[in-house]
């Protein structure tokens, strides 16, 4: 019994090692984030509506606009990327190669992106003051194939700024951490911040480096690692409790490290791009004891990068200099031109190219796929209307009870706009967007956007709670304050119930009222009749009374 306890004892110590190391190492975020010049050439450029600029906001989420001083001087703006995961997710399935979708509008790039799960964290150029202001968005899967959304919505919230001079970013995989330099003189030694929801924290003691260098962070084995590119060579410092741990790393005869371009960190290594004459542009990985070469990078000018940490890609972005193409939208827009965006996927596991072609940015339910659903829609509205809808030959017109009369329709169009309302409000807060945001394609001159999905919640809604209110009482909220209600009418004459006694329509025949209202016909459309609760009576005429 003794033996069978220590052994029982050991085999739990051991488990508590293995989960207290496994939290150190925590999971490398799936997404990735890049920013580039908007492709899309405007008629009239200009600061427009979803167009970042944290400069001028306070505390909170940026507003939905930004006055036209505050865009660039050469009327460029930039965008926002999001690179889906490329591996499967809770909620999503895996993003195809060379996809992206268009995250914000921002007026100026930020300097560092830091993804912290399905978050990143933007970091803006500093300021004439030296304040560094931060903005950050949060993707959620939309439970459709691999289609993300973003909250808030075309913009960033606001977090609290940076008044240091920032070096380089990175994350201990719960929240980002900045190396900074406190003052204007380079000769000050560089500091450790990490946000903790409310603020920026220092975080262990100086590091002293040299102040021409180029500098990466990242967190690895439990503790951050910076990494100092300089003419003399690489230098690796580690954060050991609160002093950094320093020496050099022996690297191939290379170019001058100086020009190298970091592009960021994986399981413990610092992913460069060296430019190697002839032998051109190639990607090099530097850990704290080697160096190892990637993979030559195809040819192009790739003026933005990211790592996709999970399953371990680097991937570079590259536009157009001339827009050659219309811009693909829902609607015509003339003179709307775009510059078409190369992607390239290099592995940093083996080294090889993954992928490269223009990026794609479609929505994934292909075009077959949509026009096999609208034959379907069509196809089940036909069988509702010929087969549902259709009144029995035999049957008599109902009989209405004395002091009640047909609606008339203006009435009906004031209670549908009153039942739409509270829904346009809630669907509003659920989704945090604007009011007019939630009218889709409806409010198309006032918001540019297409997005359909607020507009079917909005309906959703309202069908609910309107139907709802008639099968229990006969009046949804618009009916009640137009003084309209609805009922089931026995069309026999003589023996229509008393006014007073009208039965409410039956949930099935209230539902089914709804779906014709919102889905298959305009809104405030007359539906007299809709189903038969029994042969012979009509199931739902709309009165006034």
């Amino acid at each position: 019994m003794l033996r069978l306890i220590t052994v029982f004892l050991v085999a739990a110590c051991l488990c508590t090692i293995a989960v207290a190391q496994g939290d150190d190492d925590r999971e490398p975020s799936p997404h990735g984030w890049v920013t580039i010049e908007d492709v899309v050439e405007l008629p009239q450029r200009g600061a427009r509506r979803g167009e970042v600029d944290l400069d001028d906001e306070p505390a909170g989420d940026v507003g939905d606009g930004s006055a036209e001083s505050n865009a660039p001087s050469d009327g460029t703006s930039s965008v926002l990327l999001h690179l889906p995961p490329r591996v499967p997710v809770a909620g999503a399935s895996p993003a195809p190669d060379l996809r992206v979708a268009r995250i914000a509008r921002l007026s100026q790039a930020p300097e560092f992106l830091v993804p912290v799960g399905s978050r990143v964290y933007a970091i803006m150029p500093a300021d004439e003051s030296g304040i560094h202001r931060v903005g950050r968005s949060r993707v959620y899967p939309r439970g459709l194939r691999d289609l993300w959304g973003a909250d808030p919505a075309c913009r960033l919230e606001v977090l609290p700024a940076i008044e240091a001079s920032v070096v380089a970013a990175s994350t201990d995989g719960d929240t980002p951490a900045v190396l900074v330099r406190r003052s204007a003189d380079e000769d000050q030694p560089l500091g450790l911040l990490r946000f903790n929801g409310g603020g920026w924290v220092a975080h262990g003691g100086a590091l002293r480096v040299d102040p021409d260098a180029r500098f990466g962070l990242q967190w690895w084995g439990g503790r951050f690692h910076a990494v100092q590119l300089a003419g003399q060579g690489v230098t690796w410092h580690t954060l050991d409790g609160d002093a950094w741990v320093s020496h050099a790393v022996i690297t191939e005869s290379i170019p001058d490290p100086s020009s190298w371009r970091l592009v960021g960190s994986w399981r413990g290594e610092f992913v460069l791009l060296a430019d190697d004459g002839e032998a051109g542009l190639r990607a090099i990985a530097v850990s704290q004891d080697r160096q190892r070469t990637l993979a030559g990078l195809p040819d192009g000018e790739w003026s933005a990068m990211a790592i996709l940490a999970d399953p371990g890609s680097l991937v570079l972005v590259a536009t157009s200099q001339e827009a050659t193409e219309d811009a693909s939208t829902a609607l015509p827009s003339p003179g709307l031109r775009r510059r078409s965006v190369t992607v390239a996927e290099i592995s940093l596991v083996t080294g090889a190219l993954l992928a490269i072609g223009e990026a794609t940015a479609s929505s994934p339910v292909s075009r077959g796929e949509f026009q096999s659903l609208a034959l379907l829609l069509v196809g089940a509205m036909i069988i509702v209307l010929v087969v549902v809808v259709r009144p029995s030959p035999t049957a008599a017109e109902p009989v209405l009870p004395p002091g009640t009369a047909i609606a008339p329709p203006g009435r009906r169009l004031v209670a549908s706009i009153a039942d739409l309302l509270p829904s346009i409000f809630v669907t509003s807060i659920m989704l945090d967007i604007t009011v007019l945001e939630t009218l889709g394609p409806i409010a198309l001159p006032v918001t540019g956007s297409v997005d359909i999905v607020p507009l079917l919640v909005v309906l959703a809604l309202s069908a609910a709670h309107s139907a709802g209110g008639e099968m229990l009482t006969g009046r949804s909220l618009g009916k009640a304050l137009t003084g309209i209600f609805v009922a089931r009418v026995d069309p026999m004459p003589g023996t229509s119930p008393e006014p007073g006694r009208l039965r409410p329509p039956t949930p099935g025949g209230a539902v089914l009222r709804y779906i014709l209202k919102w889905f298959l016909q305009a809104p405030g459309g007359s539906v007299r009749q809709v189903g038969c609760a029994a042969p012979g009576s009509a199931d739902g005429v709309t009165l006034a009374g």
